[in-house]
């Protein structure tokens, strides 16, 4: 209904979004702490699962970005939860099909890349990282991931002051 609902691209509400619907805790105490009992519980999956969450992409044009659209993998989490498919094994379906959209945007994106570059919080998941780097040197690409700073708020805030300092000094530099 869009009350007191405020839009979001971050990929960290999706996961806790699913924990939520597949039974994760009822309130957190810290950041991420339900993406961290959802990652937790993926790995516990004996087997890999079938690949069967798939997001769909929109097509970006000059005027509309490129949007991933979760409903679908939503859906099919909420059917697997009325089926009473174990948790893990929807866990790391869905850690699975986060990897393979990655995967997927860089094929949209940039078909012919010959390095991608992981960053954002979610790239503290240490399963999505593992899942993400498979697909994508199995593609062939480099993965470029943080060593010296983190990838979350730590990361962003670094790059957004390097960024200041370079429009500073663009600004004061003589014509």
């Amino acid at each position: 209904r869009g009350l007191a609902c405020t839009p979001t691209t971050s990929m960290g509400r999706l996961f806790d979004a699913v924990a939520a619907i597949v039974g994760g805790p009822a309130s957190v105490s810290f950041e991420a702490e339900a993406a961290l009992w959802l990652e937790s519980q993926a790995a516990r999956c004996p087997d890999d699962p079938a690949d069967r969450y798939r997001f769909c992409l929109s097509a970006a044009t000059e005027t509309t970005p490129l949007v991933a659209d979760w409903r679908p993998v939503a859906a099919a989490i909420v059917g697997d939860v009325l089926a009473a498919t174990p948790i893990p094994e929807i866990a790391a379906e869905f850690h699975r099909a986060v990897a393979r959209l990655i995967d997927d945007v860089r094929q949209l994106l940039a078909p012919r890349a010959a390095a991608v570059g992981l960053t954002g919080g979610v790239f503290q998941n240490a399963l999505l990282v593992e899942h993400s780097l498979a697909r994508l040197r199995a593609a062939g690409r480099e993965v470029l991931l943080h060593h010296l700073v983190p990838p979350n708020d730590g990361g962003l805030a670094l790059g957004q002051a390097l960024l200041a300092r370079d429009r500073l000094a663009a600004s004061l530099s003589p014509p």
